[in-house]
């Protein structure tokens, strides 16, 4: 990896060598590495991030290539797929505009598991991706194989240093280097704020058919080597893992006739929130079920030797697995189902996937068992199924931005972190492109004042949030994959509700630019109001309730009116979720209990006058909503405790070793990952309540120790040691030379160290005004910090310090921390506007101040109501 090792005013002149030793240079904000559909994704949420963005591929004309399987979607993953479009992602919709067959899978079972999924044409999916692509504001393309990653390092690290720091253990990693650009094989140098890694398969790639092995990302296609390298001397540990693909095949060759037909539904359900329909709505395609046989078995059993893929060193995906591991692993089955799926129209292609068996076995043996599956007796082979392992990191490198923690500026999205399929990939890259965006954009920005603006979800958001959690805090030890089992809070985090859950909150960060998604979003809430108050103006008393419902008696005789809502939301009404208007003798008897679900009893639109006329996708949405009602109320306070775990930040600096009650392991597995809240902490393997009380108990005390008086030891010695400062003051020395010293330390980002600065100044700034009057720069900084405690430190001292020159330099900050989102802050301003009143009351006799005092009044928080009480309390009194 090369390096330019530069400090201070060095650093330009460092990084300006490098670059003009290269034969060509250019710049952009952000660098995405790969065209796959992590890279898609990535470049575009950069680009609508306001980021000059380059995608560099090998060739262009891969862009958006579907490796696998021609489909998008399934249990789980559609609902990332959703995720996607809600924040104006690209891959819902395309699939949209290439979709030959559309499913919801999961009818039989509640609307918080379906799955949307769609058979998508290969052909026409690239060409609307790559025609996207080409003509986004803000996004360029380039052909050409990135060599090296170019980071600039500090000058204070000796070479020794340099070596410990890229030895660190993976997760525990802290930044040493900034990245700077990228360095193509052709010399070519593209300089850059932030560079995005989505190589997917092709990093380190290595295909296998039989006993054959060649380098390859994807089948004629090279893999790269160079990058795999430059990861693992910036101190990245990479491992292997496996994926593969199926065997092609000829439709003309086989023959359908013999196997149980499944088509797509109708109507047709989009995956964008935009759509409406979709192009092939009335030409969807068929798929066929077969299935393989104990000959197929026996003639893969016999030539396991003969394949170097099926070995245990190297983890494939649990939840895909090979026909090979299917085998070994369920010896007892003497038959696995198979999918043919048409990658394409007809008029595009021939070629159908036989979704089931990917394998790795020796192109002669493969044709020779697929001639054993019923239909494939005469099929023709046109690519035989392969095998591909490929390098990846330890995602646990990750904060939850996708940043790696060990170089600064340096994003991973896609299989690089452990996944497996598209959708995870497009979730991952629309996440790193969108915050490697925002961070260039802050970067640039002439006024960098407050944080840097980020997409950050939690488990509570939606499955893209629980996808990010698992990576970065359990880490991979299979291809990782979603599926609805993983998120404890599916029922609210569904595929029909992800426009609700994520459009405005990805708007208020810049990263809409289809202005008319917030349009439809508002009309569709405004529609489900209208039908939410449709249902709650039919009411009945029991007895017409329980006539209604065919003499169902569970209604009860309490003599209270009920709406029709309400009895929704008790399961008596319900909306047909898998309504379906084909005829039942399009579909193959064997698949007729998995395409209809059994409906009985009265439906809403029996009930309600005017629920037909409801628009169907409102009528299921309403539907979903009053049906969990209950259940969503209680995820609900359970989010919440989520969320309040999650806010709990952890110091990054944190010596876990001090906290005697845990154990070793616990230890060992906390310094490992570094969680960066509570919440994270929890979900660690082998942490046990007990070390999470211990590590909660330590965290309080920590955000204490402003006001208690019980200090831990290391605070009571540099409290010693900052006396000896005191009594060197008053002994007469050299007090300039101190007030630097002690002024100097405001800049040095550590806790401990800020708080004896700021108890120096609260003791003895107002007998010294030249130590506040040097310290305002270091004042500045910190009321923007964004750590609670540290602003809090900041806004307490500005109260004890009656220096003019600090206090017009901070009444603007204090104004802003009497709204600050952290209720001690709050708290603590409220006492500051209180102390610097009785120095000056013309400062909080202006009007906002006290409006601001006012609203603290409805403040949630006791304390910060009774400050703001005091402050209120102090003015009215003084006040003629």
């Amino acid at each position: 990896m090369s390096a330019a090792t530069t400090s201070g005013s060095s650093a330009t002149a460092g990084s300006d060598m490098l670059y003009r030793s290269a034969p060509n240079m250019c710049e952009y904000d952000v660098v995405v590495i790969g065209g796959g559909h992590a890279g898609c994704e990535a470049s575009a949420a950069s680009a609508r991030a306001g980021a000059r963005t380059v995608l560099v591929t090998q060739k262009i004309d891969t862009i958006g290539e579907m490796s696998c399987n021609p489909s998008f979607g399934g249990i789980g993953k559609g609902v990332l797929v959703r995720e996607v479009d809600a924040m104006d992602g690209l891959c819902g919709r395309i699939a949209d505009l290439g979709g030959v067959q559309f499913r919801i899978l999961n009818r039989s079972k509640g609307p918080a598991v379906h799955g949307p999924r769609a058979q998508v044409d290969r052909v026409i999916y690239k060409r609307h991706m790559l025609q996207t692509l080409e003509s986004y504001p803000g996004l360029d393309l380039r052909a050409g194989s990135v060599a090296d990653i170019l980071l600039e390092r500090p000058t204070d690290l000796d070479e020794r240093s340099l070596k410990r720091l890229a030895s660190q253990d993976s997760a525990s990693a802290v930044a040493a280097a900034t990245v700077t650009g990228v360095r193509l094989e052709s010399g070519e140098i593209i300089r850059a704020r932030k560079v995005v890694i989505t190589t997917g398969t092709f990093l380190g790639g290595e295909i296998h058919i039989g006993l054959k092995a060649f380098p390859s990302g994807r089948k004629g296609e090279a893999a790269s080597t160079g990058l795999s390298k430059s990861l693992k001397d910036a101190g990245f540990r990479l491992g292997r893992m496996k994926t593969g693909t199926p065997p092609r095949l000829a439709g003309s060759t086989i023959d359908f006739s013999r196997m149980p037909k499944q088509l797509g539904d109708m109507p047709v359900t989009p995956f964008s929130f935009v759509h409406d329909s979709v192009p092939y709505a009335n030409d969807q395609v068929a798929c066929y079920q077969t299935h393989t046989t104990p000959a197929v078995h026996k003639v893969i059993e016999a030539n396991f030797d003969q394949s170097i893929h099926i070995r245990e060193t190297v983890r494939g995906p649990r939840y895909c697995p090979s026909l090979e591991s299917k085998i070994k692993r369920f010896s007892e089955k003497d038959s696995h189902v198979i999918w043919l799926e048409p990658e394409g129209l007809p008029e595009h292609t021939d070629v159908v996937y036989p979704n089931g068996i990917s394998n790795t076995m020796p192109e002669d043996i493969q044709l020779k068992f697929l001639r054993l599956i019923p239909g494939l007796e005469n099929v023709t082979m046109t690519q035989p199924g392969y095998g591909v392992e490929y390098d990846h990191i330890d995602p646990r490198e990750l904060k939850r931005t996708l940043e790696t923690k060990r170089v600064t500026g340096l994003y991973m999205a896609g299989q690089i972190n452990g996944t497996t399929g598209y959708e995870e990939a497009a979730a991952q890259g629309i996440l790193a492109g969108a915050n490697a965006g925002l961070a260039a954009g802050h970067d640039k920005a002439p006024d960098r004042a407050g944080e840097t603006p980020q997409l950050v979800l939690d488990r509570s958001d939606g499955y893209l949030g629980v996808l990010i959690d698992d990576l970065i805090t359990r880490g991979v030890e299979e291809p990782y994959r979603v599926f609805t089992a993983r998120s404890e809070y599916r029922l609210s985090s569904r595929a029909d509700n992800a426009d609700i859950r994520l459009t405005r909150r990805a708007a208020a960060l810049g990263l809409i630019r289809d202005t008319s998604r917030l349009a439809r979003l508002d009309a569709v809430e405004a529609d489900m109001a209208q039908a939410q108050a449709l249902l709650s103006q039919v009411v009945h008393l029991p007895h017409e309730w329980e006539a209604k419902l065919g003499g169902d008696r569970r209604v009860g005789r309490n003599g209270a009116r009920t709406s029709a809502l309400d009895m929704i939301q008790k399961g008596f009404l319900a909306e047909d979720m898998s309504a379906d208007s084909r005829q039942p003798e399009n579909i193959a008897p064997e698949l007729m209990p998995k395409a209809r679900k059994c409906t009985g009893g009265p439906r809403i639109s029996d009930i309600v006058p005017g629920w037909a006329d409801v628009p169907l996708n409102i009528r299921r949405r309403v539907a979903t909503e009053a049906m969990y009602h209950g259940y969503l109320r209680q995820q609900q306070l359970e989010a919440n405790t989520f969320k309040r775990e999650e806010s709990l930040r952890l110091p990054v600096d944190i010596d876990y070793s001090q906290i005697r009650v845990l154990s070793r392991e616990e230890v060992d597995r906390l310094s490992r990952v570094r969680p960066d809240t509570l919440g994270a902490a929890r979900r660690i393997g082998g942490i046990t309540p007990g070390g999470m009380l211990a590590l909660l108990k330590h965290v309080h005390d920590l955000r204490l120790e402003l006001t208690s008086e019980k200090k831990d030891p290391r605070y009571l010695r540099k409290k010693v040691a900052m006396k000896k400062v005191v009594a060197n003051m008053t002994m007469g020395n050299d007090m300039s030379a101190l007030y630097r010293e002690v002024v100097a330390c405001m800049h040095i980002p550590d806790l401990e160290v800020k708080k004896m600065v700021y108890l120096f100044l609260i003791n003895y700034a107002r007998a010294r005004a030249e130590i506040a009057n040097h310290a305002v720069n270091g004042f500045e900084d910190d009321v923007n910090d964004a750590n609670p405690l540290i602003r809090a430190m900041a806004i307490r001292t500005m109260g004890y310090i009656y220096v003019e020159r600090v206090i017009e330099g901070l009444i603007d900050p204090l104004r802003h921390c009497l709204r600050d989102r952290d209720p001690y802050v709050r708290k603590t301003a409220a006492m500051a506007v209180l102390k610097l009143y009785m120095f000056d009351r013309s400062l909080v006799e202006e009007e906002k101040f006290l409006d601001m005092l006012k609203d603290l009044l409805a403040d949630g928080n006791p304390a910060v109501v009774a400050n703001a009480v005091a402050a209120l309390t102090e003015v009215s009194e003084r006040s003629p």
